[in-house]
């Protein structure tokens, strides 16, 4: 399921050469956030999205000790973090090549 025009997330694309699995709006420890699923370049992968904003007071190590404790990651998966522009910080997770 993808869903389209989530409230908050307006500005969400996604990459012309990334192909969406799925994308639907959650909450992850009382963060409203993105769950996605991807494939790029012959990598599958999830990232959660959050909103910048709500996340100004978490450095990287918080943000993925928030995202572990979600349920969502693996427990062997490795975890990048970026933020990109302005509005959103993702947090990638459970990578398979």
């Amino acid at each position: 399921m993808i869903e389209k025009d989530i409230e908050g997330f307006e500005k969400l694309g996604i990459d012309a050469d990334t192909q969406l699995k799925f994308r639907k709006k959650i909450v992850c420890e009382g963060l409203s956030a993105v769950h996605e699923q991807w494939s790029y370049d012959g990598i599958l992968g999830e990232s959660l999205i959050f909103l910048i904003g709500d996340t100004a007071d978490l450095d990287d190590a918080a943000l993925e000790s928030l995202v572990r404790q979600s349920g969502h990651v693996n427990a062997r998966s490795s975890v990048t973090i970026s933020r990109k522009g302005s509005d959103y910080v993702f947090v990638n997770f459970n990578f398979v090549s």
